[in-house]
């Protein structure tokens, strides 16, 4: 972002830039592909870990549903 001040003659008096995180980093050679690749390995993290949990029960309901088919 930039942010500029000008004077009664419509002069720049004051010009300052910005800089997010995400900007700088950009100008770092590889970064983007580095920012690339760990957002695809969070995101098939996370599609695992949401295979390996139980969906639509809670756990004192599982316990249940397990104990009447034990018997």
């Amino acid at each position: 972002m930039t942010r500029l001040s000008f004077n009664e003659q419509g002069l720049i008096t004051h010009h300052r830039d910005f800089w997010d995180v995400k900007d700088v980093m950009g100008l770092v050679p590889g970064v983007a592909l580095a920012q690339w690749i760990g957002t695809r390995l969070a995101a098939l993290g996370l599609s695992y870990l949401s295979r390996l949990m139980p969906h639509g029960k809670s756990p004192a309901t599982h316990d249940a549903d397990c104990k009447d088919l034990e018997h």
